[in-house]
């Protein structure tokens, strides 16, 4: 369960840091690093799921809440890509 926070502790951080060097026109707008970002809840779900199985009920809720926190990660990289796409909107003219 370590990995899995691990996992999810770093995608909001590092996506809030891209989009703000986007804003400063530091960084191109693009959305390989927002797409690359997205794996990150997504193989924090597939480590919980696989070991889901072997856990105690109090390691189902904590898996439970972790499930919970992926999906909303999940969410926020929906919408950090539409603000990409934005951003590569109006660079484009």
């Amino acid at each position: 369960m370590r990995a899995q926070a691990v996992l999810l502790s770093v995608h909001p951080v590092i996506s809030v840091g891209y989009l703000l060097s986007i804003r400063r026109e530091l960084l191109p707008p693009s959305f390989v690093p927002a797409l690359l970002l997205a794996v990150l809840p997504v193989l924090s779900i597939l480590l919980g799921t696989s070991r889901y199985r072997t856990l105690d009920l109090e390691g189902r809720r904590t898996q439970w809440i972790l499930f919970v926190l992926a999906a909303a990660e999940l969410l926020w990289a929906v919408v950090a890509l539409a603000m990409v796409g934005f951003a590569v909107a109006l660079r484009s003219g």
